[in-house]
């Protein structure tokens, strides 16, 4: 393996090895300063390569200073200052569009139902190493999942792009407090439309004070849904398949599924901004017609 001279001519070998097209890999290439990304050991094009693998495969640094011919400690202190350059480079790529442009992309099948559609909202979730403290284990536990996670607020527009992202919350919060204090709900405006799933019953409220409205699926009562419910549940479902490809465009950088090091929980939320940020760089997942 050479790096990024064993990627430059494959299209399938860039996007399968760092997660991006090779007209997103130049774009970030000249993002980054020539100052300070140059030296013996790694050229500038190979220190964003080992940072996009760490990304889209979520290898250790032990493995990639290995590919790279550099030791793990120098692999890990590369890692961390393309995170930090490209999470400030980058901190404006994720934003809310004007409802204008929000309304031009908007997918015919969202349109038809919800024309006044501003966010669709939902709660990943990505696991961690076991901390070693009481204090950090009881953060970061979820009784619900079994499991230290953290978690986050993620907004999308219609078309797919993700306009918010929260900072991070342990496992021990449950969805509706991020939501509410994630600093999501003063982007909503007067008219719009949240779609969400079942996870955010007590949004519904906050959102009407602010003279918008919460869409949720109904929750099962009984054994079947009436034929006006099982129509409305369709609906939304069909529209938050837009949400759930958003996320799994996030969730294609293994960072997030794979379990987070205790190291790299400190630089998770930079992570996360970053792959949404690159998220936002790809095409759009639908256009209207």
């Amino acid at each position: 393996f050479s790096g990024f001279s064993s990627l430059k001519n494959s299209e399938e070998a860039m996007q399968g090895m760092c997660n991006v097209t090779t007209r997103i890999f130049t774009l970030l290439l000249d993002l980054l300063p020539d100052q300070g990304y140059q030296s013996p050991e790694m050229s500038k094009a190979d220190k964003l390569t080992l940072f996009l693998m760490k990304l889209k495969l979520g290898t250790s640094f032990t493995a990639l200073g290995a590919l790279f011919g550099v030791g793990e400690s120098s692999a890990s202190e590369t890692f961390n200052d393309v995170l930090d350059t490209l999470s400030v480079i980058l901190k404006n790529f994720v934003f809310v569009p004007h409802r204008e442009a929000i309304r031009d992309t908007m997918p015919d099948v969202i349109k038809l139902h919800y024309p006044n559609c501003i966010f669709i909202i939902d709660c990943p979730e990505v696991k961690t190493e076991t901390p070693p403290n009481v204090e950090q284990r009881d953060f970061l536990y979820s009784h619900h999942k079994g499991a230290h996670i953290l978690k986050f607020l993620v907004a999308v527009t219609p078309n797919g792009m993700v306009a918010f992202i929260s900072k991070l919350y342990g496992g021990c919060h449950g969805d509706s407090y991020v939501a509410t204090d994630s600093g999501f709900l003063p982007l909503v405006k007067p008219g719009d439309i949240v779609l969400s799933d079942g996870a955010f019953p007590h949004m519904r409220r906050r959102v009407a004070e602010r003279g918008a409205a919460v869409v949720m699926p109904p929750f099962f009562s009984g054994d079947r849904l009436s034929v006006e419910d099982a129509g409305k549940t369709y609906r939304v479902a069909r529209v938050r398949m837009h949400v759930e490809m958003a996320i799994q465009r996030l969730k294609a950088f293994n960072i997030l599924t794979n379990q987070v090091p205790i190291s790299l929980i400190p630089h998770m939320s930079k992570v996360i901004h970053v792959c949404a940020a690159i998220v936002n760089l790809q095409a759009p997942i639908v256009t209207p017609k």
